[in-house]
């Protein structure tokens, strides 16, 4: 088990950097970003999905960035 701080910790990078590369995707692939926001739309009402799905659009986010570094980062997380 992870504890509070190391999340916490976890969530601040995540803070700092998701502007970054959701802002860059945005202006590399403007249309995928919506679409892939419209489909959040249906998320199962789950915990477990939620943190999935949102891990996905994260990921997701860091490749239409067009920077690797981002996805890098984030897929250091994956895992935990």
């Amino acid at each position: 088990l992870m504890n509070l701080d190391f999340v916490t910790q976890l969530l601040q990078i995540r803070l700092l950097l998701a502007p970054e590369y959701t802002v860059l995707a945005i202006r590399n692939q403007e249309g995928q970003v919506r679409e892939m926001l419209e489909d959040l739309a249906d998320v199962e009402d789950s915990p477990a999905e939620y943190s999935r799905r949102d891990f996905l659009l994260h990921r997701q986010l860091t490749i239409l960035s067009g920077n690797p570094i981002f996805t890098l980062i984030l897929n250091g997380f994956g895992d935990l």
